[in-house]
C-alpha cells in the first residue's frame, strides 16, 4: 500500500503542525512573561508613587488628628484621595478609632502617623492590570502574524524533505510492481543523500541478487530437467529390463497385493497384468493351503522384521491359472519408496531344474541301460529291507543271478545286441517277481533280486528261483536269429534277528551262484554254511 502524501501520518504535516506548536508555546511563554514582568514593574512603580504622596500627606492628617479637626482631616483625606492611582484609605487615631475610609483597603499597608493614630493606603493596581491588558491586545497580531511566517517556513522546509523521501517512496513502489531499473534521484541535502545513495545501493544489491537466483533458478531448472529425463530414462530402463528378464517379476504393497506383473509372469502363469493387478499375491499364485502361512509371515516380517521367505530365496508350489501346480523358486527382498514399503518378488519356474535333479538322482541310483536300480541304491535299501524283515518276523531272500553264455552272445553279435538281451532278461525278472520286490543289476551280466515277507523261507526261495531259471531259459530274439540263454542263480535267505549286513548277504548270494555255476549251470542253489566250508576249503 502506497503511502498517502499529507495524509494524517505524514511526516510534512507532523512537522508543520510540529513547528507551529512549538512556535505558539514559544510566543505565548514570552508573551506571559513579559506581560509578568511589565505588570510587576507598573505595580512596583505605583506603589512607590502612592507611598510618596500618602508621606506628603501624612502632615495634615496628623495635624488634624492632634487636633481633632475632622474638617481638616475631610480636607486632607480627600486631598489624598483625589491624587489618583489610590483604590483605598483608611485613617485611624491613636485608640484605633475609625475617622476615615474609602474604597478597597486589600493587601494594603499601614502607615503609623507618630503615636497620633494610623493610615492605610491602598494603590490602584487594576489601571496597572488594564494597561497589562491593552498591551498584551496590542502584540496579537503581531505573534499571529509571526506563527504564519513560522508556518509557512516549516511547510517550505516539510516540502522540500518529504519531497525527496516521497521520491524515494515512488522508486520503492516501482520495484514493488517488478521494475528493477528505478532508482531514487540524487539529493544536495546531506542526510537524505546518504539516504538516497543506501536505498539506491540496497537497490543495486537487490538487483544483482535477484539476476544471481534467476541464474541459479535457471541452472536448478535444466539440473532438475536433466535428473527428470534420467529418472525417467533410468525408469524406463528399468520397466524394460524387468519386461524382458527371464524370470517373473511381482512387486507387492504392504498388504500383498500386487502392484507390478510383467511379462515372463504373464508367461509363467496365465494372468495379464491387468487381471492380476490389486489381487492378493497368495491368491493368484498360490494353492489354497499355502496362502494362510504366506500372508501370515509378511504380516509377521512388516511387524516384527522376521521372516521365512522375505530376503530369502525358497522352493514353493504354485498355481497357473489353468489350475496347474508348478515348483518355482522365490527370491523375495522389501524395499521402501518414500514412506511406503514395498516386496519385490523374483519368481522362477524350476520344473525342468526339478525334472533335471529327478533325471541325475534317477542316473546316480540307476542302472541307464535297463532302467533298473544299481548297485549304490541296492546297498542302501538292503540294510531298510533286513530292518524291516527284523521288525515282521518275516524271512527275506537275496538272489544273485548271472546270466550263462551272455559273454559269446556280446563278443559274437556286438555290444547293441548284448545290450538288448540284458534289457529283455532285466524286463523278464522284473515281470517274474512282484512289484514289490527289488530288482537291481550290479554290472555286466550280474543281476540282484530282493524279495521280503516270505511265508516259507525255504519253499518261498525255491519257488522264485525256479521261475527266474524258466525265464532265463526262454529265447532271445538276437538280430534275424534265436539264442538260447540259461542263467546261474544263488539264493541267500535273511532269517529275522540274524544281524547280516548287506555285504554279507550279498556274498552269500555271490558264493550260491557260483556254486550254480560250478555245478553245471542253468541251476539255483541256496547258500548254506556247508557251502561256505566247502568254498573256503577250495580257496585254500
Amino acid at each position: 500500500m502506497t503511502l498517502r502524501r499529507g495524509g494524517r501520518g505524514s511526516i510534512r504535516r507532523q512537522l508543520v503542525v510540529g513547528v507551529v506548536l512549538l512556535q505558539a508555546v514559544l510566543m505565548t511563554t514570552f508573551t506571559a512573561q513579559t506581560a509578568l514582568r511589565q505588570r510587576a514593574s507598573l505595580r512596583a512603580g505605583l506603589d512607590a508613587h502612592v507611598m510618596l504622596v500618602a508621606t506628603r500627606a501624612m502632615t495634615p492628617v496628623t495635624q488634624a488628628l492632634a487636633r481633632h479637626d475632622d474638617i481638616a482631616l475631610e480636607r486632607a483625606a480627600t486631598a489624598l484621595w483625589d491624587a489618583g492611582d489610590i483604590a483605598g484609605i483608611e485613617i485611624r487615631d491613636s485608640a484605633g478609632r475609625l475617622r476615615w475610609r474609602r474604597g478597597d483597603l486589600a493587601d494594603s499597608p499601614t502607615l503609623l502617623v507618630a503615636n497620633k493614630g494610623q493610615l492605610r493606603i491602598a494603590p490602584d493596581h487594576a489601571s496597572v492590570d488594564a494597561a497589562v491588558r491593552d498591551m498584551v491586545r496590542t502584540g496579537l497580531p503581531f505573534a499571529f502574524a509571526a506563527l504564519a511566517l513560522g508556518a509557512m517556513l516549516a511547510m517550505g522546509l516539510a516540502h522540500a524533505v518529504t519531497r525527496r523521501l516521497h521520491g524515494l517512496l515512488d522508486v520503492a513502489d516501482a520495484v514493488r510492481e517488478g521494475r528493477h531499473d528505478v532508482r531514487a534521484p540524487p539529493s544536495r541535502v546531506h542526510e537524505v543523500a546518504r539516504l538516497v545513495d543506501s536505498f539506491n545501493a540496497m537497490l543495486d544489491a537487490l538487483d544483482e541478487r535477484e539476476h544471481a537466483l534467476a541464474r541459479l533458478n535457471g541452472e536448478l531448472e535444466a539440473r532438475v530437467e536433466e535428473r527428470t529425463g534420467e529418472l525417467a530414462e533410468s525408469i524406463a530402463n528399468h520397466r524394460a529390463i524387468l519386461e524382458q528378464a527371464n524370470d517373473a517379476f511381482v512387486m507387492l504393497d504392504e498388504e500383498g497385493r500386487i502392484v507390478e506383473w510383467n511379462r515372463a509372469a504373464r508367461t509363467a502363469f496365465g494372468w495379464t497384468r491387468s487381471q492380476a493387478y490389486g489381487r492378493l499375491f497368495s491368491e493368484v499364485i498360490l494353492p489354497e493351503d499355502e496362502r494362510g502361512a504366506f500372508d501370515a509371515d509378511l504380516a509377521g516380517f512388516i511387524a516384527t522384521g522376521a521372516s521365512e521367505r522375505v530376503g530369502r530365496r525358497v522352493e514353493l508350489l504354485a498355481r497357473t491359472r489353468d489350475q496347474r501346480e508348478i515348483p518355482i523358486e522365490m527370491s523375495m527382498r522389501s524395499r521402501w519408496r518414500g514412506n511406503r514399503r514395498y516386496f519385490d518378488a523374483f519368481l522362477r519356474d524350476i520344473s525342468e531344474r526339478r525334472q533335471l535333479e529327478s533325471s541325475l538322482a534317477m542316473q546316480a541310483l540307476h542302472d541307464p541301460l535297463t532302467g533298473l536300480p544299481n548297485r549304490r541304491l541296492l546297498l542302501e535299501s538292503l540294510p531298510r529291507a533286513t530292518q524291516r524283515a527284523d521288525r515282521t518276523g518275516k524271512a527275506m531272500g537275496v538272489y544273485f543271478i548271472d546270466l550263462d553264455g551272455f559273454k559269446h552272445v556280446n563278443d559274437t553279435c556286438g555290444h547293441d545286441a548284448g545290450d538288448d538281451v540284458l534289457r529283455e532278461f532285466a524286463c523278464r525278472i522284473r515281470d517274474t517277481v512282484r512289484a514289490v520286490d527289488m530288482v537291481a543289476r550290479l554290472a555286466g551280466d550280474e543281476f540282484v533280486v530282493v524279495c521280503e515277507a516270505f511265508a516259507d523261507a525255504q519253499a518261498n526261495a525255491e519257488l522264485i528261483a525256479a521261475k527266474l531259471l524258466r525265464v532265463a531259459d526262454a529265447p532271445y530274439a538276437v538280430g534275424a536269429q534265436q539264442r538260447r540263454l540259461s542263467s546261474s542263480v544263488g539264493v541267500a535267505i535273511y532269517t529275522p534277528g540274524a544281524g547280516l549286513s548287506p555285504s554279507m548277504l550279498l556274498a552269500r548270494a555271490d558264493q550260491a551262484m557260483y556254486a550254480s555255476k560250478h555245478g553245471g549251470k542253468s541251476r539255483a542253489t541256496l547258500w548254506t554254511p556247508a557251502l561256505a566250508s566247502a568254498r573256503a576249503l577250495a580257496e585254500s
